[in-house]
C-alpha cells in the first residue's frame, strides 16, 4: 500500500482507472438496456434491473469529476513551468483529437444530412445544437463538447489565480450551476443558451478535490475533506428527498441531483486516494474495470452505432414481436452491444489512440 505522500507524487492513481471503468459501464448499460427496453411492463427482478439501469446516466457525471480532478492536478503541478500552456494543450491534442476527428468523419459519411452537426462539433458545440437550429446526429458528443470547453479555459484560470482564489472560483461554480439548472427547468429549456453553462460544477468539484489533494499533509487531513463531501451529500439526500431529489422532472432533482452525485463521487475518490494500493481496493486496480477504463474514451465515442448494428443484425433472424419485448431478449441484446463496444474500442485504442499516446509520453516533462 502506498503512503499518502507517495500517492501524491505518482503519475497515476490506479484505482481511478477502475472508477473510469465503472463510469463507462454505467453509461453503456443505460443506453443499451434501460433506454431501448420496455421495462415499465416487466415485473419482479427484471423490472428492478431495468430501474437500476436507469441510473446509468450518472456515469457521465463521474467522468466530469474525474476530469476536473486529474486535469487540475496536472495544471497545479506544472503551474510554474515556462511551457505550461504549450505542454498542456499539446498533450490534450494528442490524447483527444485523433479519435475525435475519426469519429466526426464517420458521422459525416455514415449518417445522412449530418454535415451541419459535424461542423458544429468541430467547434465543440454539440451539446447545444438547438441553439443553432441543428438536429443532433450523434447524441453522445454532448458531454465531450463540455469537456473540451473545460480544457480550453481552465488552464488560464489555474495559471492566473492563487490556490486560495482558485478554490473560491470552484466554490462559486458549485453554487451558481444548480441555479442555472433551476432556471433552465423553470423556463422549460426555452433559454437554450443556458445549456452552455449548466454542467461545469462537476469539473469544479473535481478541482476542489485536487486542491485538497495538494494542500493536505496527511491522509487524515484528506479523509476529513472526504467526510465533508459525503456529509453534504447525505444532507442533500435527507433535506431534498421529499421534494423529488431523485427525479429530474422536479425542480429539486434538476438542481441538486447532479450536485449530490458529484459530492458522492468526490468522497469516494478521496477514499481511493487515501487507501491507494490497499487490498480492499484491488477490485478497482485489476480485472474487468480498469480494462474498461483503459478503452473508455473510445467506448464512449463508438458505442452509439454499435447498438444500431446489433439491432440490425438481430432483425435478420425475424424474431417475433412478443419475444423482442422480453427482458431476456433485451439483456442479451445489451450484452452483445457491450461486447461489440469493447471489441471495437480495443481496436480503436490499438490503432489510433495508442500511437498518439506514445507520442505524448515521449514529450519531455517540461515541454
Amino acid at each position: 500500500m502506498h503512503t499518502f505522500l507517495e500517492t501524491k507524487s505518482l503519475k497515476r492513481i490506479p484505482e481511478l482507472d477502475g472508477l473510469r471503468g465503472i463510469a463507462i459501464l454505467l453509461v453503456l448499460f443505460y443506453h443499451f438496456f434501460w433506454f431501448p427496453s420496455p421495462g415499465g411492463n416487466w415485473k419482479g427482478l427484471s423490472y428492478g434491473l431495468w430501474r437500476f439501469a436507469q441510473v446509468g446516466w450518472t456515469g457521465v457525471n463521474i467522468f466530469f469529476v474525474l476530469s476536473g480532478f486529474l486535469i487540475t492536478r496536472i495544471l497545479i503541478s506544472k503551474k510554474n513551468d515556462t511551457s505550461y500552456f504549450y505542454s498542456f494543450y499539446k498533450r490534450r491534442v494528442l490524447r483527444i483529437l485523433p479519435l475525435y476527428f475519426v469519429t466526426l468523419l464517420f458521422i459525416y459519411f455514415y449518417y445522412p444530412n449530418s454535415g451541419k452537426f459535424v461542423l458544429l462539433s468541430l467547434f465543440f458545440m454539440a451539446h447545444v445544437p438547438a441553439l443553432f437550429h441543428i438536429k443532433s446526429a450523434y447524441p453522445t458528443l454532448w458531454s465531450l463538447s463540455i469537456e473540451e470547453q473545460f480544457y480550453f479555459f481552465w488552464p488560464w484560470i489555474v495559471k492566473r489565480n492563487s490556490l486560495q482564489n482558485l478554490f473560491k472560483v470552484c466554490l462559486a461554480c458549485c453554487f451558481i450551476e444548480p441555479l442555472c439548472r433551476g432556471l433552465n427547468f423553470l423556463t422549460n429549456g426555452s433559454w437554450t443558451w443556458l445549456g452552455l453553462i449548466t454542467s461545469f460544477d462537476g469539473f469544479a468539484f473535481g478541482a476542489i478535490l485536487a486542491l485538497g489533494f495538494f494542500a493536505e499533509k496527511s491522509s487524515e487531513d484528506l479523509a476529513s475533506k472526504g467526510k465533508v463531501l459525503l456529509f453534504l451529500a447525505g444532507l442533500l439526500l435527507v433535506v431534498l428527498m421529499p421534494f423529488g431529489l431523485f427525479t429530474r422532472t422536479r425542480l429539486a432533482g434538476e438542481m441538486f441531483l447532479p450536485t449530490t452525485l458529484y459530492l458522492l463521487t468526490g468522497g469516494f475518490m478521496a477514499f481511493c486516494m487515501i487507501y491507494s494500493g490497499h487490498r480492499k481496493l484491488a477490485w478497482l486496480r485489476g480485472g474487468v474495470l480498469p480494462a474498461w477504463g483503459k478503452v473508455s474514451y473510445g467506448a464512449y465515442l463508438c458505442h452509439y452505432p454499435v447498438h444500431e448494428w446489433v439491432e440490425l443484425g438481430l432483425r435478420q433472424f425475424h424474431f417475433e414481436t412478443q419475444w423482442t419485448q422480453s427482458s431476456l431478449f433485451c439483456l442479451g441484446r445489451s450484452g452483445l452491444s457491450i461486447l461489440g463496444t469493447y471489441l471495437l474500442s480495443s481496436v480503436l485504442f490499438r490503432t489510433i489512440e495508442e500511437p498518439f499516446l506514445k507520442l505524448k509520453e515521449d514529450l519531455p516533462q517540461n515541454a
